[in-house]
């Protein structure tokens, strides 16, 4: 919880801050160019640091279904 609220505070002061710099260095179009590099990284940082998953190989819940059915009705 306390690094979400620190990122969320950071990004509160840095978005804007960010943001004005580029358009008023660059052009207003250049904010949605940010997010690229940002996206880029944090997907290569991804494969890099979890592993692969997977689930367990079950058949279908036809009980759990039945009682999922049942209680909508």
């Amino acid at each position: 919880m306390g690094f979400l609220a620190e990122a969320t505070g950071v990004a509160t002061i840095a978005g804007p801050l960010i943001g004005g710099g580029l358009v008023q260095a660059v052009s207003w179009q250049w904010i949605f160019w940010v997010n690229v590099p940002v996206g880029v990284a944090a997907g290569l940082l991804v494969l890099a640091k979890i592993d692969e998953s997977h689930g367990p190989h079950s058949a279908v819940d036809l009980p759990g279904m039945a009682l999922a059915a049942a209680e909508q009705a």
